[in-house]
């Protein structure tokens, strides 16, 4: 089945997972973040291309936890959600969890499930909705730890939660 075409841009048809025909290379060149630079791209550009934003946030949550790990968690000290400190003003800590794991095994779980539902979310929405809802759905998870649970916590479980949720509104559609 084909897609919608692009306007006056040339046509094009979203099939088979992909953009195909000349839409396809305006919308490949703008989800690389390269209009306006018609004669290459940037080296930020060129990456996010490759890796797309999923890879991209997995890349930070093993960098989080290699700098984890190197500062005998006083990052996961500083980040996790603790009650009594998001009480006394840490906000940050209802955002900071996402990036934060407790071991090895959590991150390598928590990076397979955002590898697999990320490139769909991302694909099927865009890159700056699925950057929304998963900062949002980690928001909101960790609100809900806030609310349900006086144990400190890290993971991005709730964002991952998240993207598993826009995947089933969108199969809903």
């Amino acid at each position: 089945g084909g897609g919608r075409g692009f306007g006056g841009w040339g046509g094009g048809e979203f099939r088979g997972g992909e953009w195909r025909g000349m839409g396809a290379l305006v919308v490949a060149y703008g989800a690389a973040g390269g209009y306006g630079r018609m004669y290459g791209e940037s080296e930020w550009d060129k990456m996010v291309r490759q890796m797309g934003l999923t890879g991209m946030l997995i890349a930070v949550n093993c960098a989080v936890f290699v700098a984890q790990m190197m500062t005998g968690d006083q990052l996961t000290t500083l980040g996790a959600k603790v009650n009594e400190k998001i009480m006394q003003g840490g906000y940050h800590r209802l955002l900071t969890p996402v990036f934060l794991h407790g071991d090895p095994i959590h991150l390598a779980v928590n990076c397979f499930s955002l590898w697999n539902l990320g490139r769909s979310t991302e694909r099927m929405y865009g890159k700056k909705r699925m950057l929304a809802v998963y900062f949002l759905a980690g928001i909101a998870g960790n609100l809900m730890s806030f609310a349900m649970s006086p144990y400190p916590a890290v993971g991005a479980s709730g964002a991952i939660f998240g993207l598993m949720g826009a995947l089933v509104e969108f199969g809903l559609r």
